[in-house]
């Protein structure tokens, strides 16, 4: 399926033909510049860690509420991704999303679906189609923990806020995500399937701790149970190994460590057993201030020694534990392009043979590096010949991102990272309790981000939907127009009681009318005749 063709349309089409006809919303779509980061996986004994960069994305959605409300602009929704990029992957990882339950403000009716979903899914879909790069993998990854509230303090206090338990989470954003998958076919064996640049596959993937697959597999959407046996879309596993430039490398090293991740803080305490540990990570556990993700020896921790093992020491953990749920999800795209060569070259091999392939490969990387130290160690002689000074106008990276941003959508608004963080540290630090509360913060939010970006004012992108209401009928109708007849069971398959036999007298007294208790003219109740029993003479 081609996606650049269908990645020209802004941000802004798109969600209008997801959102309900002639409503109004408003979009406020921030993003960062390209910057290096550190590793997001760890690296093989003897190798360099991945040269990584990543960008941020921050999506805000408000809405202008009827005058009667006298409340003003409203944020209903919040999303923020943030993309890493390596030379064989891209990583759309969606950090946290969060809503404030003033959506009902608008006035829309109960027979359409909220609109939040619809705003996720598109927003994801849409990274997703403009960060596909020819010949590269591209996941989109996610973990779902219930909260009261991540992005706008205080809104768990509005009453109009649902908010999810474990399990309604992690179905939400399986529906959320399915949109995202079914844009593209499923995997095929067939060898005459199309395998042009820009023909892609996708996948999706779904593991709960604590729950086995039956379980995990009912938190699948709806439309999962029409797949075909041979081709299932959702699946109950892990992408890890197949998304790692070094698939046979130890777990450590197919496990990515990202920023407020369960897994990542069980990947810190793991890496306290390896021998090298202190120079494994730096001495703070924080994502943000690894300095580097290598280690000597083998690489591996002593404790855990397989995937399976580590998911299966999950649902031990605080966040998976004491009756709590923690689901994650991956959507995988792979080009047919890339899957066909692998097909191709790839032999079925045992694992033993696999593991020696790699560590014989790892032995020539160590090799090689030796040698060139050695020539890096020798003295040189001869004149000495002086380089002009390269002189820094700009940072060339910031600057070639920037264009690739600004053509994301209509107009992205474009923060330094510092400026990023202090948007999104003052976000945290206000009040969307009430509806007054809620409005005045949403001003102060884009007044002072504008402020922070230095561009005077910021309306942000109104966006009036397109998508007609879907109303359910009453009665299934057929072409005519009129109503088909309703399915009855067969006869053969109700199953009547069995009446139970009784006495003829015990029978006359139930069989009675209801002249049991009459009220005479005077409002007093009486007893029927049927209630007063004579005593038989004897």
């Amino acid at each position: 399926m081609d996606c650049t063709a269908r990645a020209t349309a802004s941000l802004e089409d798109k969600l209008a033909g997801e959102l309900p006809k002639d409503y109004k919303f408003t979009i406020y779509h921030i993003a960062t510049p390209l910057a290096r980061c550190p590793a997001i996986y760890s690296s093989p004994p003897g190798i360099k860690p991945e040269s990584t960069s990543c960008e941020n994305h921050f999506l805000a959605v408000a809405i202008d509420p009827p005058t009667e409300q006298e409340a003003g602009r409203q944020l209903v929704l919040a999303i923020e991704i943030i993309i890493y990029t390596t030379a064989n992957l891209t990583t759309l990882f969606v950090s946290k999303a969060d809503s404030t339950g003033y959506m009902h403000l608008l006035g829309l009716s109960k027979e359409r679906s909220s609109p939040l979903k619809a705003i996720a899914s598109t927003f994801i879909s849409f990274l997703a189609e403009s960060k596909q790069r020819p010949g590269n993998k591209l996941v989109v990854s996610l973990f779902a923990r219930a909260q009261d509230q991540y992005l706008f303090p205080g809104s768990v206090e509005n009453d109009g806020k649902h908010v999810l338990d474990d399990r309604g989470l992690i179905r939400w954003w399986c529906r959320v995500l399915d949109p995202v998958l079914r844009s593209h076919p499923p995997p095929t064996d067939d060898a005459h399937a199309s395998t042009s640049s820009t023909s892609i596959v996708s996948e999706a993937f779904a593991l709960v701790p604590g729950l086995d697959k039956y379980e995990a597999a009912g938190m699948f959407p709806p439309s999962s149970r029409l797949d075909p046996t041979s081709q299932k879309r959702w699946q109950n596993a892990d992408p890890l190994r197949q998304l790692s430039a070094h698939p046979h490398a130890p777990p450590r090293c197919l496990i990515p460590h990202f920023p407020d991740d369960p897994k990542a803080r069980f990947l810190d305490e793991l890496d306290d057993e390896l021998a090298n540990g202190d120079n494994a990570t730096n001495a703070s556990s924080s994502s943000s201030q690894i300095k580097s993700r290598t280690s000597s020896g083998k690489g591996k921790w002593k404790s855990v020694h397989s995937l399976d093992q580590f998911w299966e020491l999950m649902q031990f953990r605080q966040e998976c534990a004491s009756g709590r749920l923690v689901g994650f999800i991956w959507v995988v795209f792979t080009p047919m392009t890339l899957k066909a060569d692998r097909s191709r070259s790839t032999l079925p091999t045992p694992a033993a043979s696999q593991e020696q392939a790699e560590n014989s490969r790892l032995a020539t990387l160590t090799l090689s590096k030796k040698s060139r130290n050695s020539r890096r160690n020798r003295h040189l002689t001869g004149p000495i010949v002086p380089r002009a000074p390269r002189v820094k106008n700009a940072d060339k990276t910031s600057l070639k991102l920037s264009s690739d941003i600004s053509s994301l959508s209509n107009s992205p608004l474009i923060l330094s990272p510092k400026g990023y963080e202090r948007i999104h540290a003052l976000l945290l630090r206000l009040d969307f309790s009430t509806a007054v509360l809620a409005a005045a913060s949403t001003r102060r939010w884009i007044k002072e981000t504008a402020v922070i970006a230095q561009v005077g004012t910021w309306a942000g992108n109104d966006v009036v939907g397109r998508k007609e209401n879907i109303i359910r009928p009453s009665a299934p109708t057929n072409g005519d127009g009129k109503p088909d007849e309703v399915a009855v069971l067969n006869t053969g398959l109700v199953r009547k009681r069995k009446k139970a036999v009784l006495p003829e007298d015990a029978a006359t007294e139930i069989d009675r009318p209801a002249e049991a208790e009459s009220i005479s003219s005077n409002g007093v109740n009486v007893l029927g005749v049927g209630f007063v029993k004579k005593k038989p003479k004897v």
